[in-house]
């Protein structure tokens, strides 16, 4: 009779080290596709932010359009105060769009809001327009030297402009000049007296003639 002994098979070792790797690949998969998620989500916020943007840009366009309207049509009534969003130059310390005392942007009766209303936006728009006194070409004054009553009047608007959230805001400035035949008083400043204030960055600060 034939006795048959016993015989056993050990695990092969190779079994083992598929499973290692197949927990590193998925792990590698896991973190690409974690960095895939974070670069979309970024990519959507800068989308957004640049939107934002581009809405508040429209936004202070529209009001800078609006103030430009105001006074080519009239010329309103100016103060110290800024009511109603007209302001005197005044030589103030501190630019008026910028000073915290007036608050212009904040206080109701300080600014003008425009009635453009831009899907997608916080807020509507706002304004206001400074009076720069007469105004007068370089050429004018050549071909007219001595002359007291310049041609013509010259404002600065400044507009405030907001995207789809309060962080997202651009202001505009500009100078337009009206010609007006009959000029209310005015009393200009000395650019030497505004130091602090200076006009947003790449504008002209005008010195401009009295009556």
């Amino acid at each position: 009779m034939t006795t048959l002994s016993p015989t056993f098979s050990l695990p092969s070792p190779q079994k083992g080290s598929v499973l290692v790797v197949a927990l590193i690949l998925l792990l590698v998969l896991t973190l690409l596709g974690l960095g895939s998620m974070r670069q979309s989500a970024m990519q959507e916020k800068m989308v957004r932010n640049s939107r934002d943007r581009q809405l508040a840009m429209m936004a202070a366009e529209a009001a800078l359009l609006a103030g430009e309207r105001h006074v080519s049509s009239s010329h309103p009534t100016f103060t110290d105060q800024c009511n109603n969003g007209f302001c005197t130059q005044g030589c103030p310390s501190k630019p008026r769009w910028s000073d915290v005392s007036l608050d212009v942007w904040n206080q109701a009766g300080r600014h003008q809001t425009d009635s453009i209303d831009l899907r997608g936006t916080v807020s509507r728009p706002k304004y206001i327009i400074e009076d720069l006194c007469e105004y007068a070409t370089k050429s004018w004054l050549d071909a007219n030297p001595g002359a007291s009553d310049l041609p013509q009047r010259a404002y600065r608007i400044t507009a405030l402009g907001s995207g789809g959230t309060t962080e997202a805001q651009v202001m505009l400035q500009s100078i337009y000049v009206v010609t007006r035949v009959v000029d209310p008083t005015c009393t200009p400043c000395n650019p030497a007296t505004l130091a602090a204030n200076t006009p947003l960055p790449g504008l002209p600060l005008y010195y401009l003639a009295a009556r």
